[in-house]
């Protein structure tokens, strides 16, 4: 200890330097760090740890109290050996001359007496000035939360104030025309409006509504939201809407329809239907009974078990009908049910995906002309028939008949297809097929 009461603190840097070696630089780093208050006592003593060697621990602690010894003392350190400080806005010269006290030199007293006053600080400055080194003296995680309170405060304020609750909403009746203002035209306006709510709506009508009754319903609608007429041609683009439309749906239901009864060629087929094909197109069109669990809706208890394969042996085409009590369980034909279910729908969908997106109105048009006409219908059925009669004749019994021959009953049966194909475009829409 020196004589003046202080600790040698210098001799206590050259131990820990020896202890440190290499790593004396970053633990003199870390120590500045922590008496600026960017590291907390936590953060120091890890550092501290992890340089110094375990045996060499108590030179960090005696180092440090003997700085906090030294700092708590009043006696100050020897100041022998420093030199005389420069005032402010002295020269080398000036110093020079000051230190020696020649004639026409400033004297220390007179540089003193010279120098401004101090201006007196404030309460505010002193207050700032105190907060300012309460903050200094924190640790580093401590500043960095005050800061995150900070920039939340400050992202709050610049956010914009709530709007005010929005009044609740009234509903007026809609507004009519001028007319129906006036006492003059009212009993007109009355009579008028009255007539276009007697106009037919689409469920009335069972179908598209005339163009008189929509054009009386389009006039209602815009009395009673203040408008004051309608054009023609608004009439024929709803008029053409609603036909796109209403075509849509029926298309949709036909496909259903034609999936679901049992008089067609890939439909499921019951003793009730009239057996127009052979033994080979009975037995191929019983391929489509796959989907019987689907489709048909069954009424009959005992019958699960047959009616994958009921309704479809071909030696039942010619028998008459017989009532489903008097069959046995394995040949009792499923009952079909009038009325479209939702599992048909999905049914519909999902073996003719492409049903469900709407078509271009020609197209509907011609989807439903073709559709609704048995006559083509049945032609174009018989056709089919012979096309799958002859593939099977090709598989089955290929062995007896030459193969161009087959090849000619082909072109035969597409020829005559697109004749009839032509003979009814033709006649029905006035246009030739190709």
């Amino acid at each position: 200890m020196a004589p003046d009461g202080r600790r040698d603190t210098l001799a206590f840097k050259e131990k820990l330097n020896q202890v440190l070696g290499t790593n004396a630089v970053h633990y003199w780093s870390a120590l500045k760090e922590f008496l600026t208050g960017r590291l907390n006592r936590d953060e120091f003593d890890h550092w501290a740890t992890l340089y110094l060697p375990a045996d060499q621990i108590y030179l960090h602690n005696e180092f440090l109290l003997s700085t906090l010894f030294n700092a708590l003392l009043e006696t100050p350190p020897n100041d022998a050996g420093k030199g005389l400080k420069r005032k402010f806005g002295e020269t080398d010269g000036d110093a020079g001359k000051t230190a020696a006290g020649e004639d026409g030199a400033k004297t220390p007293a007179d540089a003193k007496s010279e120098r401004p006053a101090k201006r007196k600080e404030t309460p505010a400055e002193r207050k700032h000035r105190e907060l300012k080194q309460a903050v200094r003296a924190l640790s580093k995680s401590e500043r960095d939360r005050i800061r995150s309170l900070l920039k939340k405060q400050s992202n709050a304020s610049s956010m914009p104030a709530p709007l005010p609750a929005a009044p609740p909403r009234i509903s007026f009746p809609p507004p009519l025309v001028k007319l129906a203002q006036d006492p003059e035209t009212l009993p007109a306006f009355a009579t008028e409006y009255m007539r276009t709510l007697q106009a037919p709506f689409s469920s009335d009508a069972k179908g598209i509504p005339s163009g008189d009754a929509l054009l009386d319903r389009m006039h209602a609608v815009a009395m009673e939201q203040g408008i004051h007429g309608i054009q023609q041609d608004a009439v024929r683009l709803m008029f053409s809407a609603l036909e796109a439309s209403i075509m849509h749906m029926k298309t949709i239901i036909e496909q259903c329809i034609i999936k679901l009864r049992a008089n067609r060629l890939f439909g499921i087929r019951t003793h009730g239907a009239s057996g127009e094909l052979d033994g080979k197109g009975q037995e191929l069109a019983a391929a489509s009974i796959t989907a019987a669990d689907g489709i048909v809706h069954m009424e009959d208890e005992a019958g699960e078990e047959g009616h994958g394969a009921a309704g479809v042996d071909a030696s039942d085409k010619d028998k008459p009908a017989v009532a489903d009590e008097k069959r046995p369980a394995g040949r009792r034909h499923p009952r079909m049910s009038t009325t479209i279910q939702p599992r048909d729908l999905l049914f519909m969908a999902r073996v003719s995906p492409h049903i469900m997106v709407e078509s271009p109105l020609n197209i509907e048009r011609l989807n439903s002309v073709v559709l609704s006409n048995t006559r083509l219908e049945h032609e174009l059925s018989q056709q089919r028939a012979k096309q799958l009669t002859s593939a099977i004749d090709r598989e089955y019994g290929g062995d007896d008949d030459d193969d161009g021959g087959g090849e000619d009953d082909a072109m035969e049966t597409e020829t005559e297809e697109h004749a009839t194909l032509d003979e009814f475009l033709d006649s029905v829409l006035g246009i030739q097929y190709a």
